[in-house]
Parts: structure tokens; sequence; C-alpha cells
């Protein structure tokens, strides 16, 4: 976030699904506010699990345009998009920027973010969502089956009724099957 006597902001950061990290406690977190770090005690650690990352970041700076402009190209430099936006204007602007990374970018554009100012508080949260990706990726390979079967069906059918019955219902799980390889990728 960006936070100043000329304005505050809070930057939320996520990434994808990544490995597990350990958590830092609060007196660890403290020790690394104000000199634009992240926090040490955040470690990746390859646990087997899906996990996604959040973190809200308030960075205290001079000019909050120029700041939120900055941290734009930041994340953008690592590949990284803007997900959302929200500007207040007046005697003290803020801006609160949220950003998605990939998740090997996660601890780098923390780094730099803590780095556009005055890091004044960085919370660090974790999603195991190890089990939504497994379902997914059930429901995925059983619409990959319904599909191929309709495929085979399609190429047999001889009467024009079956034919446009067939390619109907294969429209629509092909339609499924990549809404939910769209979920598995998000």
């Amino acid at each position: 976030g960006v936070d100043s006597s000329q304005g505050r902001g809070v930057l939320g950061l996520e990434d994808a699904a990544s490995p597990a990290t350990t958590s830092a406690t609060s007196e660890d977190a403290d020790k690394s506010l104000g000199d634009g770090g992240t926090d040490p005690a955040v470690v990746a650690v390859d646990s087997g699990r899906d996990i996604i990352y959040t973190a809200d970041v308030s960075v205290a700076v001079i000019d909050v345009a120029v700041a939120t402009r900055k941290a734009t190209q930041t994340i953008q430099a690592l590949g990284g998009i803007v997900f959302g936006q929200e500007s207040v204007g007046g005697a003290e602007p803020y801006y609160t920027l949220t950003f998605k990374v990939l998740p090997a970018d996660f601890q780098l554009a923390l780094q730099r973010l803590g780095e556009l100012g005055e890091l004044r508080n960085q919370n660090i949260n974790a999603d195991d969502v190890t089990e939504r990706v497994v379902d997914l990726q059930s429901r995925v390979a059983t619409a990959e089956a319904s599909v191929a079967r309709l495929r085979e069906l399609l190429v047999a059918a001889a009467d024009i009724n079956n034919v446009v019955a067939l390619e109907n219902q294969l429209l629509e799980r092909e339609t499924q099957l990549e809404t939910l390889r769209g979920q598995l990728r998000t």
C-alpha cells in the first residue's frame, strides 16, 4: 500500500498456487518494516501442496500518484498484472492496488514494492487450494473423456438428427471443458 502525509494506500499482492511457506512471527515482521525489505522468515518449502499466497503491503510515500505508477511498472516488469485499483483524492489521498504475479516472483515483488517508500505494514496469508486443484483436475479428466466419446459417436452417426444433437452436446461439453481448464489455470 501507499501511505504518507500526502496520501496513503494499500498494495495487495497475490500469487498463483505455489509451494508452502512458513509464516513469520510478528516480531520478525516488525524487524523488516521500515527498511523496504521483506520478511526473511517467509521461506518457500516444497510440501507438495498447492498454496496461494496473498500479501497486503502499506508503504508511506511522498507522491502517491508517482508511487502508484512505479508500483505498476515494477509488477509489470515481473510479468504481473494490475488486477484492481481504487483511488481516493483529497487532503489525504490513497490508492489501493491489487496485483497478481507468478509464484516464483512473489517474494521479489514484495521486496520491490516495499522499496517504493517507507514500509509501514506487511501481512502475508496462505490458502491451501490442493483439494480444489485435485477436484478440478478430476472434473477436467471426466470432461475430456466425455468430449472424446461424443466425437466418436459423431463420426459414427448417420442420421442428421443424431448428428445435430451430438454436435450440440459436443459444443456444450467442449465449452464446459474449457471453463474447467481456465479455472484450473487460475
